[in-house]
């Protein structure tokens, strides 16, 4: 036995040994690495897993609280069951139930629930229940998102950091800021990072004259003129079109240069 399991420990996987394998398996996951005539697949403990779906869970919460945050949770699912409420309780000719907005969400959902073959057995109660609680969810999520772009352009004000003696127009934007958002309740982790100013994006003719002064000492005088002249010829065609995308990106994520 003893020269059986120094025979298994000396396979060498890829330059390593294949207790090192195990070892990074814990901490990477699943493994498949090549050997001489075959495969050598590393699968981690249950307790791997039991411990991978705990943090995706936990991360999944944080995602969520910070998505509809100055809300607290509580509030969000008793706002969801009030209008799942309201809507069963309405009657069939009610606009909840035969408006345009509901015709539209019951076709939206006949054709999701179609492609998995769902839609003949579930009763009628259930689908206007769970199309209730994706309409409330996706209303408070727009609302948050709605309120973190106010922020956001509200945080965009910088004369306050100039002025010895706050101004009326400071004052009046501080108290918005203290009233709406960070006076609500304690903020979260992250809870502001979708609100930060978005990073400013540089015109096009700067861009392009900061690219072309880094590469000139790097390259000939021949090699920097073609550079020139295809940098000029990417200002006047698409890159005024990319400058767009890239504005408009800017406004859209956090951080366009990352994201």
């Amino acid at each position: 036995m003893a020269e059986a399991r120094q025979a298994v420990h000396s396979i060498r996987v890829s330059s390593l040994h294949l207790d090192s394998i195990t070892t990074r398996a814990k901490l990477r996951g699943p493994q498949v690495h090549e050997v001489d005539g075959g495969a050598v697949i590393v699968i981690p403990a249950p307790k791997y897993f039991i411990r991978l779906a705990q943090n995706k869970f936990r991360h999944g919460w944080n995602h969520f609280q910070s998505a509809i945050w100055p809300a607290p949770v509580w509030a969000v699912l008793l706002a969801i069951s009030v209008f799942v409420a309201v809507v069963m309780q309405s009657p069939e000719g009610s606009w909840y139930r035969s408006g345009p907005i509901a015709a539209t969400l019951w076709w939206c959902d006949e054709h999701i629930v179609s492609v998995f073959g769902l839609g003949p057995y579930l009763p009628t109660f259930v689908r206007v229940t769970y199309i209730a609680v994706w309409v409330a969810l996706l209303s408070i999520f727009v609302v948050a998102l709605i309120q973190r772009y106010f922020m956001r352009i509200l945080l965009n004000y910088k004369r306050w950091m100039y002025e010895s003696k706050p101004s009326l127009l400071t004052m009046a934007w501080g108290g918005v800021l203290r009233s709406f958002f960070l006076g609500q309740r304690e903020p979260l982790l992250y809870a502001f990072q979708s609100a930060m100013p978005r990073q400013p994006v540089p015109p096009i003719k700067q861009t392009i004259t900061r690219y072309l002064r880094s590469i000139q000492p790097l390259l000939g005088a021949e090699e920097y003129a073609v550079q020139e002249k295809e940098a000029l010829r990417f200002a006047e065609e698409e890159g005024p079109r990319l400058q767009r995308y890239l504005l408009l990106k800017s406004w859209l994520s956090g951080n366009y240069v990352s994201d």
